[in-house]
């Protein structure tokens, strides 16, 4: 038993792993084999300036002046360049499902093991240029296990794109094999200042106690934790349609140029903690019935002129209605999914800090 205790020193005079990471030259060897060339003083981003990827520069500079993280989003916010989720960080979490699977396949047919070591470092590879592309962070990146912080939105795209980008390299790699593993996510949305170690257990809990045991796995898991206190949370498995209607709804409502979009939605959000008892019964039907009466109770519950421009997106949230319970039979994991969905459109969308 003695080998499986800890073993450190109750008291030292000096902490030398501190004084490594503080005295650490950019240009030393050692810091240019583990992150490449320095494109700063630093060799590793504040959570601030991963969250803030538009004004990387500004805040930077800042940082480096030791200016307060408030200060520096109050002066972002009077320069008319702050976004309220300019204050989250994503952490993500992927890892692959049924890789023993593969492996034992290769192993009847004789191929070696190499080969998926040689498609995992392709994958690797591609993963890294994916990530500062986006302007994220690569903590880990190690065959199928990956550690990633990233900005929850960089330019016109948000981070999941950047994980549908990342699940598609990770099947381009694996196409060469007959029997194909997939890749789970698990996603935590944190507030900049949240404790850390409390939200890469989150992010770990997301993804090997949610995602990945779902049957048939493929999923992704994510959760919003508000500084409010509020917590929207969901998990979405990957090739049944569901993901895509997820991701469809995010692009419509994006799309939509209209002046007071996030009125709309908090309404549509409204709606649905109004009406679940309704909708339980529309899902008790026949398939054609339900989708026939779905329609028309969407269309009554919002027929106001000013609803027009928002009809492809209602279209689609009935859409992922339907898919999430024709794969669950769960009227109340349907609403749920598609509610965290909306929750998600809102944060990116709202001008207001909550």
């Amino acid at each position: 038993l003695m080998e499986h205790r800890d073993y450190f020193n109750t008291w030292e005079e000096r902490n030398y792993l501190q004084e490594f990471f503080q005295n650490i030259k950019p240009g030393s060897f050692l810091a240019q084999d583990a992150f490449g060339e320095p494109d700063s003083k630093r060799v590793f981003q504040s959570l601030l300036e991963i969250a803030i990827p538009e004004h990387r520069e500004q805040v930077n500079e800042l940082v480096l002046e030791n200016e307060k993280e408030e200060a520096i989003l109050k002066k972002l916010h009077q320069k008319g360049k702050y976004k309220p989720y300019y204050r989250y960080v994503a952490i993500i979490k992927a890892d692959g499902d049924n890789m023993g699977s593969t492996i034992s396949h290769l192993y009847e047919k004789g191929i070696p093991v190499s080969k998926i070591v040689e498609q995992l470092l392709e994958f690797n590879l591609e993963v890294v240029k994916l990530i500062k592309e986006y302007k994220g962070q690569a903590i880990y990146v190690g065959g199928d296990d990956l550690l990633i912080f990233a900005p929850v939105k960089s330019g016109d795209h948000h981070l999941f794109i950047l994980i549908d980008k990342i699940n598609d390299a990770f099947n381009s790699a694996m196409a060469v094999f007959s029997v194909k593993p997939t890749l789970s996510f698990g996603v935590s949305i944190m507030y900049y200042r949240s404790p850390m170690f409390e939200a890469l257990e989150k992010t770990d809990h997301l993804l090997n106690k949610v995602a990945k045991q779902i049957a048939g796995k493929n999923a992704l898991a994510f959760s919003i934790q508000k500084h409010s206190g509020h917590h929207i949370k969901a998990v979405i498995q990957k090739g049944y349609g569901m993901y895509e209607h997820f991701k469809q709804l995010i692009e419509i409502f994006s799309s939509t140029n209209e002046e007071q979009p996030e009125k709309f939605l908090s309404s549509v959000m409204h709606w649905f903690t109004d009406n679940e008892t309704i909708l339980n019964v529309i899902f008790q039907l026949s398939e054609p019935q339900r989708c026939e009466r779905l329609a028309y109770y969407f269309q009554n519950s919002f027929n106001e002129a000013g609803h027009k421009v928002y009809q492809p997106f209602m279209k689609c949230i009935q859409a992922m209605l339907l898919n999430v319970f024709k794969h669950t039979g769960s009227t109340r994991e349907a609403i749920q999914i598609t509610y965290a969905t909306l929750r998600f459109i809102h944060f990116l969308n709202t001008k207001n800090d909550e």
